[in-house]
């Protein structure tokens, strides 16, 4: 199985304010490698969002993720995956 966020426990990076007022939106694309553990042991930028700050937000965030491991035979092992971060405004 593949490693899943638990996402209710893992809060949403948080919006910087400088982007709110200036309208910046977009979707950062992260590779994050995970531990047999459900931690992170790194988080890059695959595709940035157009917005550095955005970008710095959401592997801030993630850094601090926590992650159902992925598993091959019952065993928990380490992986990587690609996560969409979005930053939208409402």
């Amino acid at each position: 199985t593949q490693a899943k966020p638990l996402e209710h426990i893992n809060p949403a990076p948080l919006y910087p304010r400088l982007a709110q007022r200036k309208g910046w939106e977009g979707i950062v694309y992260l590779n994050v490698s995970i531990n047999p553990l459900g931690t992170v042991n790194n988080v890059q930028i695959k595709k940035s969002s157009g917005y550095s700050i955005l970008d710095i937000a959401a592997v801030k965030a993630i850094r601090e993720w926590k992650f159902m491991p992925a598993a091959i035979d019952d065993r928990k092992v380490s992986s990587a995956i690609v996560l969409p971060v979005e930053f939208q405004l409402k």
